[in-house]
């Protein structure tokens, strides 16, 4: 000041102005330059950031982005200031410092509205973090509200249909938090929305279009579609396999999730090979305690748990919890979880310590009620495991209060915790633990009916247990991958054992009111059949409503040519899951499930109708079964539970349930029959085993079988027992010396036998069914590819995998046809040829008048450990495609036999199912269309197999028996020729269908 004072002193005023000018020139230049330097300085840094980041070093990117973002405040760069901030943000949640990163959005958001104005595209950014920090504090309405929020703001500055990503970010985040609250339909369509825009703006092989199909695998994941995940995180993989660097947080969240899915499909391996993969790939990025590497570490703890290994459960368990509260303090929903998954151990591992469980349990509802408070949907899972820790102590009053305590939680606007009550199924929040209250609460009040004898807790149980079938049905309406049916139809087995042992229950409770003995039998008749191969009749059903409603045959035949494209590819990978083949295939069966995808929903849009009987699984009730049988026919349709097996007898005119004691001493005897009757046991051995079980199976029910001669047996699980062999009568001793097994009182010589996975599959065979007339035409089809040996010694043909026997099988079949003149086709040999097996079966057209019959004398082979590769042989080519024919392609045979012939080794043999069966080659065929299929149940005789086949086809053709008829025949004429042929030799063969 002084120094302008003397120069205005000496200076005259116009020469004062002329300085001063140039004085501020020169500074205006200097500012400018510093500006400059610092914008560029703040952009080196941003790039530098950025680049941290792209490598998940996210403390040391915080530091760069703050240098940049003050550099740009101190230039009045306020869109690049709050660009810097808002990547901040991103860095501290995930680092998982939600305090920071909550704080900072919000001033961020506030000085967006202060600098840019309203509703710019940077407070966008801010309100999808807040978003984000909300969602990982279990304030999912406040994140949901958030993302809406930014995309208001995006679509109105960018438009509705623009391509851009921060529309795709934010439509991603609607995505993830959609499906967190069970908003699946939502979340599929804002993450197809976000998946869309990242294709048209960076490609297809985009790292953000593998986040989208990582995200949609999540979704899939939840709705208990763990197939459907799996194919989407092996995508993502794919991309991010050629995108990412080797250490990069998306490779470690996608192992993670695949981990998950394979626990959820029981391949626990697989499960904790990818968790230990992700655990390293998070602990070099991370370097330090992250929430994603407690994550990872809480799903190796709830895998242990699943192995029945509690010791390592629980290790990993508490190391998680360590970890959550070193970063969250004590109040944090993941810290509330980390006590309730080490609560659950607590009550289930051998040593139970319930004082410990249930003190976790209340840790972490007082956590979740500082949170959320006490009637927060969240609450619904603490409360069932409270629950069982009561169950396991036999309080059942008690652990009753909790699981309504659930219920009251998790569904909207029910308020009623008197126990004597259920809510509807309107509007509820998470539906996996409200299935589950459900059905401990009826357990629960099945244990007190049981003490106190009160038949009003026996209904509600019962009326509990209908609501929870009802949900469960929903929970499975759009499950298409069948190993995610067979899972689900697994868990459910508990539920619809419990129901029906309580409708048996009531319905004996009622034996003096006819009407009312009636209602709950049926009831439990429902039940019983609702545990019974609903995967294949709900397949079955389909295939039925696709031919009743006349869906034109160029879209049944674009249906069937998908399916069995997606069954080649998925029986490739079952071959070979590793390596780049396998990813070839991979990639190749992705593209074909989504093209398949998007023709089922415009399929959808055209036949709505259709669609909505897609996945019913129609049950036949005891009246239809009845109007359907004949005088002298009955159904017998075993149930086979945990605990107790039973059976109902159905006749024309009456129904009877009749137990049959213990589950398992039964399991046992049928154990042993099979065993004697596969290692060929002498006459006396084999005998005391069959007549003992024949007293478990069969005995109870002759007072109800007075006039009939034909019994069709229903259960999934005897479908693997020649029940035909069972013996009526201990032999005397001159038999047993003898070993002469004609004179044994075989059940056959009474009843002809039929089998069948469930009453309901039966009698949807029946329905347009007419016995044949003499103007009805057969045509055969026969295929011998390996009938060239000739039989030098007893075995030879099978040491040289030659059977000489079935190529005068199939020869001698088509004379009996030809003189009869009927149509056959006989293909031995080299000319029996896969692809000569396929060309015929489009030579078979859909006739009422013609019954084509389908036979193949062949060899085949189950597999028991993935029943995808039971296949059958035929004639050897160059590549193995072309040589056999593989269980998972049999299923989506263009079929229309009425009769299929499987004269092979094990075509009756497959992994076992709970509440399925057997997965066999036999059931493979009656998925794709065929009314009956003859299978084997163990190793056949060439020789015997020939003389057996020969014999049904004699019946069939000269006495028009029908082919239940004509196998009881053939297999009594059989034993009548061979008067010392073990049943080994006759009885393996069964028929299932009608």
């Amino acid at each position: 000041m002084l120094a302008m004072k003397v120069i205005k002193d000496i200076l005259p005023t116009t020469s004062l102005l002329i300085l001063l000018l140039i004085i501020g020139l020169v500074s205006s230049v200097q500012l400018t330059y510093a500006t400059s330097s610092d914008t560029t300085k703040a952009h080196r840094y941003e790039r530098k950031a950025d680049s941290l980041m792209k490598h998940n070093q996210y403390v040391d990117a915080i530091v760069f982005w703050d240098q940049a973002s003050n550099l740009y405040e101190k230039a009045l760069q306020w869109e690049r200031t709050l660009y810097c901030r808002n990547e901040m943000t991103e860095c501290w949640w995930r680092l998982g410092k939600l305090t920071e990163a909550q704080s900072l959005a919000e001033k961020v958001l506030d000085l967006s509205e202060r600098y840019l104005g309203p509703r710019h595209l940077i407070a966008s950014i801010a309100l999808n973090h807040l978003g984000v920090v909300k969602e990982m504090t279990g304030r999912r309405v406040e994140a949901l509200v958030s993302y809406q929020n930014a995309l208001i703001i995006q679509k109105k500055r960018l438009g509705i249909d623009a391509v851009h990503p921060l529309l795709a970010k934010t439509y991603n985040n609607l995505g993830i938090i959609s499906r967190i609250i069970h908003r699946y339909y939502q979340a599929e369509k804002y993450l197809n929305k976000a998946i869309d825009i990242e294709k048209k703006l960076n490609g297809e092989d985009a790292t953000r279009v593998g986040l989208g199909y990582h995200n949609l695998g999540n979704v899939f994941h939840q709705k208990r579609a763990y197939s459907q995940a799996l194919d989407y995180y092996y995508k993502a993989n794919d991309i991010y396999q050629k995108r990412l660097p080797r250490l990069h947080v998306y490779k470690a969240d996608n192992l993670n999730s695949m981990g998950q899915a394979f626990e959820q499909q029981g391949r626990f391996l697989d499960a904790l090979i990818q968790f230990e993969k992700a655990l390293k790939l998070y602990q070099q990025i991370h370097k330090i305690d992250h929430p994603d590497i407690a994550a990872v570490l809480s799903n190796l703890g709830e895998c242990y748990f699943k192995i029945n290994r509690y010791n390592k459960a629980r290790f990993h368990h508490q190391k998680a919890l360590r970890i959550y509260e070193k970063i969250y303090g004590q109040l944090h929903p993941r810290i509330a979880q980390g006590y309730l998954k080490l609560g659950n151990v607590f009550i289930t591992q051998p040593q139970k310590n319930y004082y410990r469980a249930i003190r976790h349990f209340q840790k972490a509802r007082d956590i979740q009620f500082k949170l959320y408070g006490k009637g927060h949907p969240l609450l619904a899972e603490n409360y069932v495991y409270t629950g069982l820790a009561y169950v396991y102590q036999k309080n059942y009053q008690e652990a009753l209060n909790w699981f309504q305590k659930s219920l009251v939680s998790n569904v909207y606007n029910f308020s009623d915790s008197t126990r004597l009550t259920n809510p509807s199924l309107d509007y509820y929040f998470d539906r996996k633990f409200f299935r589950e209250a459900l059905y401990f609460k009826a357990e629960c009040l099945y244990f007190l009916a049981k003490q106190n004898g009160d038949q009003q807790k026996l209904l509600l149980a019962l009326e509990t247990l209908r609501l929870c079938d009802r949900l469960t049905d929903r929970m499975q309406y759009n499950q298409q991958y069948r190993l995610d049916q067979l899972l689900a139809e697994k868990r459910n087995q508990n539920m619809y054992e419990l129901a029906f042992s309580i409708a048996a229950q009531i319905a004996a409770s009622y034996q003096g009111n006819r009407s009312l003995h009636r209602k709950f039998l049926e009831e439990a008749f429902y039940f019983s059949e609702k545990s019974k191969a609903q995967v294949l009749r709900k397949s079955m059903n389909q295939l039925e409503n696709q031919r009743k409603n006349l869906l034109a045959d160029t879209i049944r035949q674009t249906d069937l040519n998908y399916k069995q494209q997606i069954a080649f590819f998925e029986q490739k990978l079952a071959q070979r899951s590793e390596g780049v083949q396998a990813q070839r295939y991979r990639n190749q069966l992705f593209q074909i499930k989504q093209a398949y995808k998007h023709w089922s929903d415009s399929l959808q849009q055209q036949y709505p109708r259709l669609h909505a009987l897609r996945n019913q699984a129609n049950l036949v009730t005891l009246q239809q079964i009845q109007y359907r049988l004949y005088s002298k026919t009955a159904v017998i349709a075993y149930t086979l539970h945990h605990k107790q097996s039973f059976a109902f007898v159905i006749t024309a005119n009456q129904v009877h349930l009749v137990p049959l004691g213990g589950t398992e001493p039964l399991i046992q005897q049928i154990n042993q029959f099979y065993n004697e009757i596969q290692n060929e046991s002498p006459l006396g051995v084999f005998s005391r085993a069959s007549h003992r079980l024949y007293q478990a199976l069969v005995q109870p029910l002759l007072p109800y079988l007075g006039r009939q001669n034909e019994l069709v047996i229903t259960d999934p699980t005897l479908l693997s027992v020649p029940l035909e062999a069972l013996v009526a009568q201990k032999p005397p001793q001159w038999v047993v010396q003898q070993g002469k097994f004609s004179l044994l009182t075989y059940l056959n010589r009474r009843f002809r036998l039929q089998y069948h996975y469930s009453a309901s599959l039966w009698w949807l065979g029946q329905k347009g069914y007419q016995s044949k007339s003499q103007n009805h035409s057969l045509k055969f089809y026969g295929f011998a590819p390996f009938s060239l040996a000739k039989k030098n010694a007893a075995g030879a043909s099978n040491r040289f995998g030659q059977l000489p026997y079935s190529g005068q099988e199939i020869s001698s079949i088509a004379r009996l046809f030809k003189t009869q003149r009927q149509s056959a086709y006989t293909y031995l040999s080299d000319n029996a040829t896969l692809n000569q097996f396929k060309e015929s079966l489009q030579d078979m057209p859909e006739s009422d008048n013609i019954e084509h019959i389908l036979h193949i004398a062949s060899h085949s082979t189950a597999n028991l450990r993935e029943e995808r590769l039971a296949k059958i042989h035929f004639a050897p080519q160059k590549h193995p495609d072309s040589t056999y024919l593989y269980a998972e392609s049999i299923y989506y045979l263009p079929l229309k036999a009425q009769l299929v012939v499987l004269s092979s080794c094990e075509s009756g043999v497959g992994k076992f199912a709970p509440g399925e069966g057997v997965m066999s080659l036999a059931r493979g065929f009656l998925h794709a269309g065929a009314k009956n299929v003859i299978s084997s149940l163990w190793e056949a005789d060439d020789q015997y197999a020939k003389k057996l086949m020969v014999l049904l086809y004699q019946q069939i053709l000269f006495g028009r028996k029908t082919y239940t008829q004509a196998l009881h025949i053939a297999k009594k004429q059989l034993i009548a020729q061979e008067p010392y042929l073990h049943p080994k030799y006759w009885s393996s063969f069964i028929l299932i269908g009608r």
